[in-house]
C-alpha cells in the first residue's frame, strides 16, 4: 500500500564491529581529556545518552557527527578508525594501545605509581589475575 512502511526499511545498515571500535576510541579519548558525556553531548548538540549510545556502539556516527568529534579532540577525523584498519603511523601513541576505557585507566594509575617496585607489584599483579605469564 502506498504510503505504508513494510517491517524493512530500505536504506537501514545493521551497526557493525567498526561503529564498536570507532565508539570504544571515542570514549578513551573523552576519559583521557578528562570531558564528561554530558560536555561532549553539549559540545554536538545531542543528549548524553546519545553519546553514550556512541560510545556504546549502540547508535551509528554519522560522517558529520565524527568531524564534528574529531573537531572537539583536535585530532584528525582518520584516527577514531586507526584500530579499526590499517594502523595510521600519525595516530596518538596512547590509542595505539589502549582499546577501552579500563586499559586507559590501568595506565593512567600506573604511570602515577611512586616508584619502580610499585610499578613492578602492580604489573604482577594484573599479570596473575589475567592467568597470564
Amino acid at each position: 500500500m502506498p504510503g505504508k512502511r513494510s517491517g524493512n526499511r530500505t536504506g537501514t545498515r545493521r551497526l557493525t564491529s567498526r561503529d564498536a571500535d570507532v565508539g570504544r576510541r571515542v570514549r578513551v579519548l573523552r576519559l583521557e581529556r578528562q570531558l564528561s558525556q554530558t560536555e561532549v553531548a553539549d559540545h554536538l548538540g545531542v543528549s548524553f545518552q546519545q553519546v553514550q549510545k556512541y560510545e556504546n556502539g549502540t547508535n551509528r556516527m554519522s560522517a558529520g557527527r565524527l568531524e564534528q568529534i574529531a573537531e572537539l579532540f583536535k585530532i584528525p577525523v582518520a584516527t577514531l578508525f586507526a584500530a579499526t584498519g590499517k594502523q595510521d603511523e600519525n595516530a596518538q601513541p596512547i590509542l595505539k594501545l589502549v582499546d577501552s576505557a579500563g586499559a586507559l585507566r590501568l595506565l593512567q594509575a600506573y604511570s602515577k605509581l611512586p616508584n619502580a617496585k610499585a610499578k613492578q607489584a602492580f604489573v604482577a599483579l594484573a599479570v596473575e589475575m589475567s592467568g597470564g605469564k
